[in-house]
């Protein structure tokens, strides 16, 4: 299948964390109120879709996989790009987060 070779499971989770990123760093320059609360919110987020985003693999599969092999992304077949995309999405927050942190909130001399 074409959705489950590496180039497209790669390229469509950088898709994803890179529209995550500039949407989050967008965000955060925006608002007061986002960068206080709704952040950790949005990270908390971010972080059970991952680790949900293996049983969505799981159950659009007809392949007897485990958890374990879904969350390392042992064998990929199609729908592995849900899981990669689930991960790319916390790093794009958290990346997000700490260019807020380091870069734009630093004080000014």
């Amino acid at each position: 299948m074409p959705d489950s070779g590496l180039l497209f499971i790669l390229g469509r989770a950088a898709f994803f964390g890179l529209l995550t990123l500039a949407g989050t760093l967008i965000a955060l320059r925006q608002s007061a109120k986002f960068r206080r609360n709704g952040y950790w919110w949005w990270l908390g987020g971010a972080i059970c879709m991952a680790l949900l985003m293996p049983f969505a693999y799981m159950a659009m599969t007809s392949y007897n996989i485990s958890y374990t092999d879904a969350l390392l992304l042992r064998d990929l077949h199609a729908g592995s790009w849900r899981v990669a995309e689930g991960y790319a999405v916390v790093a794009g927050v958290g990346i997000a987060g700490l260019i807020d942190l380091f870069i734009f909130r630093r004080p000014s001399r």
